[in-house]
């Protein structure tokens, strides 16, 4: 056999979705025993220097703060989603992914609300504009942000759009995304290891489900 062939056959390999699939269900396991990692080390005892040090963006900006908190609630997810939905009919190459941030949206928040249950984590006591009562690990906010609001940034820079659109899409939706990130803090919503630890879930969220899809497209079509 050529050298040639084999280096084609082995990249070939390395970029099935099989290979691809297990990469993914790699990072997923990773992220999520950082995440049970980091829950455990700060749900069940005092909040860390690291933590305090988050008080120093309290109270700063709340009028964007509050819009930012908006931005993150049930509400404005549904609305989002049902845009999503429009637009997908629309523009049917862009199904497939609309379908997978739905998805992802959805399984993040049905996982987030049950380890707040699990790690049961007080919020902070310094709270602002608006006295939220679940549990303080992880930050919902942040999960949702980034499985939908960061994950939609994603998808658009990898896409075939143009360069300037990317960008510009990219950026705005990635930035959005740290603002929603920040107002847990200015509001004093959440201590930072809980915006860590949402980030951690929604990674371990997207790339499980990503690892799930590359099977499902691994699988070959049955004939009639």
């Amino acid at each position: 056999m050529h050298h040639g062939s084999a280096r084609t056959i082995a990249a070939k390999a390395i970029s099935s979705p099989k290979a691809r699939s297990a990469r993914f269900a790699a990072l997923a396991a990773v992220a999520l025993a950082l995440y049970v990692t980091l829950g455990a080390a700060v749900s069940w005892r005092p909040p860390t220097p690291f933590d305090l040090a988050g008080q120093a963006f309290l109270g700063h900006g709340l009028r964007l703060a509050y819009v930012a908190y908006r931005s993150g609630l049930f509400s404005t997810y549904a609305i989002l989603c049902v845009l999503t939905i429009v637009a997908a009919i629309r523009l049917p190459r862009w199904r497939g992914r609309a379908a997978f941030t739905i998805g992802a949206l959805l399984l993040t928040w049905v996982i987030s609300d049950r380890f707040k249950e699990f790690f049961h984590r007080p919020r902070p006591d310094h709270w602002l504009l608006v006295h939220e009562t679940s549990a303080s690990y992880s930050s919902g906010h942040a999960a949702l942000g980034l499985s939908f609001y960061g994950l939609w940034a994603l998808i658009i820079w990898l896409s075939d759009l143009p360069l300037a659109v990317r960008a510009v899409a990219a950026a705005a939706l990635f930035g959005w995304d740290a603002v929603i990130d920040w107002s847990r803090l200015a509001m004093g919503a959440h201590f930072p290891t809980d915006i860590v630890g949402g980030w951690l879930l929604a990674t371990a969220v997207v790339c499980g489900l990503r690892a799930a899809t590359l099977v499902v497209e691994a699988k070959p079509a049955r004939l009639e």
